[in-house]
């Protein structure tokens, strides 16, 4: 099964064409901001269900992904806006 799909990826890496189009999605500004943008979001959700349970350890645990996860989402925005190498 393994040579099967080696040379499935074979087969494909040589009819493969580089598409110019292609390239200016990779590097445009919007695409990598809707990663960011999704973990942030991701990590506003745990904090909301996490808030909503009133104990000591869920309370810690909505500290700690603010620190992390939403602490990242920013920092990693201002990093795409800031890129002069994406457009």
């Amino acid at each position: 099964m393994f040579i099967f799909f080696q040379l499935f990826a074979l087969f494909l890496s040589k009819y493969d064409r580089a598409n110019p189009q292609k390239e200016v999605t990779l590097t445009s500004n919007p695409y990598w901001f809707e990663a960011a943008v999704m973990y942030g979001i991701i990590g506003l959700g745990t904090i909301l269900i996490i808030l909503s349970i009133n104990n000591d350890i869920t309370q810690s645990m909505a500290l700690v992904t603010m620190f992390t996860m939403i602490f990242v989402a920013i920092v990693s925005s201002i990093t795409i806006m800031n890129n002069k190498e994406l457009n």
